[in-house]
């Protein structure tokens, strides 16, 4: 089984004109974890909005993966 976990952070800064000043700063951490071939056609699994990463069991995904899919 190909498994791979990562995270990523992303930054996002801005600033707006001279007169009317604000800056916003974003730090998210993306958690992704991959099962089965990348070459298999891909099923993006979204645990949705406040949901963590782990809503999807170790279980279901790998079974989606030995029907032929790549699960992210």
């Amino acid at each position: 089984m190909n498994f791979h976990r990562f995270c990523l952070s992303l930054f996002l800064g801005f600033i707006m004109s001279d007169t009317l000043s604000a800056s916003a700063s974003l730090v998210d951490p993306l958690f992704s974890e991959t099962f089965g071939d990348a070459k298999r056609p891909a099923v993006l699994l979204n645990a949705g909005a406040g949901s963590l990463g782990l809503t999807w069991p170790d279980l279901f995904c790998e079974e989606l993966s030995q029907k032929g899919y790549f699960v992210i």
